[in-house]
């Protein structure tokens, strides 16, 4: 009967420690950090809270950023590279890299981000652009950044469609 039971306590334990978590971890605080190339200059603003991770990720699609794909994420070292395509009728975009602060921890690990496009008058345009977003996985999820195991999953808060990148499927 004692084994029993701390065997469902030790369960119940796991249960409420299966996340890290990070930034922003309590909804109202996080942080903003403007990040840039230092080859082009190009730059995103990576914004770790969890508050506005929820709303961005529950109402995607639902006019939460100009429109734009996702087109493949790939990993080179500890940066994560999303290229993404957009109208060229759009004037001066700018994307919004949204992480709620928590990695899932299970093996591998998993972190999930929100990827949003800025930009005025937007509309559409047979004409694509397409530009690499850089994150430095040091930077923002530290020491899980060296697990080349972590998978990332990317939403786009345009269409709530999600590219991810696994490492046992991208071989």
């Amino acid at each position: 009967m004692k084994r029993t039971m701390m065997m469902a306590v030790a369960s119940l334990l796991l249960c409420f420690t299966a996340c890290q978590k990070s930034a922003g971890e309590n909804g109202s605080e996080g942080g903003q950090y403007i990040t840039k190339d230092p080859k082009t200059g190009d730059g995103f603003v990576m914004l770790t809270e969890k508050k506005l991770f929820n709303e961005v990720k529950l109402s995607a699609g639902e006019d939460r950023g100009k429109a734009f794909d996702i087109e493949k994420i790939s990993r080179e070292g500890n940066i994560l590279v999303v290229k993404v395509i957009y109208s060229a009728a759009c004037s001066a975009p700018s994307f919004d890299v949204i992480w709620d602060g928590r990695v899932m921890m299970t093996y591998p690990y998993k972190v999930d981000l929100v990827l949003k496009m800025n930009a005025d008058k937007c509309s559409e345009d047979q004409q694509k652009l397409s530009k690499e977003i850089k994150i430095d996985l040091n930077e923002y999820v530290g020491d899980f950044a060296s697990d080349k195991a972590t998978v990332f999953s990317v939403i786009n808060a345009s269409s709530k469609k999600e590219k991810s990148y696994n490492p046992s499927s991208n071989y």
